[in-house]
């Protein structure tokens, strides 16, 4: 029974720019086909793991603690992001999982669903975000 991280990304921005950001963070970029979430997304997405950890109990997001250097280096990786032209959003989904939490997920109508642009996004936001939250990142540049 661990945490786990999970993103999600719009099927459109699953390509080589997407991976190449990937490998400059150090991030797997394989599709997580073990995910209690894809069948109940709002709209198509592609899961995948945030981390290379097996598991990922020790995260900062949702620690509580904005100071960890983890959150900035998210933040990093997430800006990087918007290199990808076809990248819309990335979703990110902490979820304990064992037998009774997956059941519990598995039964709530829907998932609670928290929506940031990446340039107002902070590592206060990341520290607080509740377990069994998404977290849509809005990747788009502002025009203004």
């Amino acid at each position: 029974m661990c945490n786990i991280l999970t993103g999600y990304i719009n099927p459109e921005g699953w390509r080589e720019d997407f991976f190449q950001v990937c490998r400059e963070f150090n991030r797997p970029c394989e599709i997580e086909t073990d995910d209690i979430l894809t069948p109940r997304q709002r709209e198509k997405v592609v899961p995948f793991r945030l981390t290379k950890e097996f598991c990922d109990c020790c995260t900062a997001i949702g620690g509580g603690s904005a100071d960890e250097p983890e959150l900035a280096e998210h933040i990093r990786f997430f800006r990087a992001l918007q290199r990808c032209p076809k990248l819309r959003f990335i979703e990110i989904f902490n979820h304990f999982y064992s037998v009774q939490s997956d059941q519990q997920l598995r039964a709530e109508k829907e998932i609670p669903l928290r929506k940031t642009h990446i340039d107002q996004l902070t590592p206060a936001m990341l520290a607080e975000l509740p377990e069994d939250t998404v977290l849509r990142i809005l990747l788009y540049r502002k025009s203004w």
